[in-house]
């Protein structure tokens, strides 16, 4: 597929960039023309969320943990079933194995520890 579509990573973001800015454009137009038609807020702020980052729905909320991951990393813990913050915080260790590397994974099981400390949030 590279080879019949040279598309760098720079070239995908453009054109992320410029569909959200364009639906964003169009939602306030139609929000203004025809309300009772419109997508709530929160959905469009998802919508253009899952074109920022390229994430499904339901793993937006790992955005929420203070370690930033790539875009890989995002999926491939969505793909061990870890999709929420919270799931993130209960992760096994072998579920964060099969997702990240060596480093990633110690990151994550300090920030584990530090949540579970009594007084953490």
């Amino acid at each position: 597929m590279q080879a019949r579509y040279p598309l760098a990573r720079g070239d995908i973001q453009g054109i992320a960039d410029t569909t959200r800015f364009h639906l964003r454009s169009a939602y306030k137009i139609v929000s203004m023309l025809r309300p009772e038609t419109s997508p709530e807020p929160e959905r469009m702020d998802e919508l253009l969320a899952r074109l920022e980052v390229g994430l499904p729905g339901e793993a937006l909320s790992l955005l929420e943990c203070p370690i930033v991951f790539s875009r890989g990393e995002y999926l491939a813990l969505a793909g061990e079933g870890i999709q929420t913050l919270e799931a993130l915080k209960g992760a096994a260790t072998e579920q964060l194995r099969q997702a990240l590397a060596p480093d990633r994974e110690a990151a994550v099981q300090q920030w584990q520890e530090q949540e579970t400390l009594p007084g953490s949030t």
